[in-house]
């Protein structure tokens, strides 16, 4: 089964990641479910500071 990451690449073309490779990046922290920052942005195919500058931006 795969998840859609709502990010189009190339024209009109949807990528897909594998739910499989996300689950493995997802890891539980007192209690909690949570991913680093270097395994999100290798998912997004971004660097880990480009990353955290889209975080910043989008933050409340």
């Amino acid at each position: 089964m795969k998840k859609r990451t709502g990010e189009t690449r190339g024209e009109g073309q949807e990528s897909l990641i594998p739910a499989e490779r996300i689950e493995r990046a997802i890891l539980l922290s007192r209690g909690q479910k949570v991913m680093l920052n270097r395994d999100s942005a290798q998912l997004y195919g971004v660097t880990t500071g480009r990353l955290n500058e889209h975080v910043r931006r989008n933050q409340g």
